[in-house]
């Protein structure tokens, strides 16, 4: 195997190059022409009324209220839910009455 520089490794070297060149310049061509979108973009929808039109119905049991109130949301917001659950909506109700002094 030859040390150095040969001017034929060169000129392999120079054309791999181009090639590498003439690849990404066609793959940049076509991403400015499509918007592309990671993952499956129905998988990130979720189905669920506005917040401003809920009215949610605190006579089923706790599970159901869960189970039908909670699709799409987060964990800290699904925390939020029960705890709407277990005051029945009211905002006054519990500890926050011995916090406000």
């Amino acid at each position: 195997m030859p040390k150095g520089n040969s001017p034929r490794s060169q000129k392999e070297l120079i054309g791999k190059l181009e090639t590498i060149r003439v690849l990404a310049s066609d793959c940049l061509t076509l991403l400015s022409q499509h918007q592309f979108r990671l993952g499956n973009p129905q998988a990130r929808r979720t189905e669920r009324p506005p917040s401003s039109t809920i009215s949610p119905h605190f006579e089923s049991n706790a599970r159901a209220f869960v189970k039908r109130y909670a699709k799409g949301l987060s964990g800290p917001k699904k925390f939020v839910l029960v705890l709407a659950y277990l005051t029945k909506g009211d905002i006054h109700k519990g500890f926050i009455r011995e916090f406000r002094g």
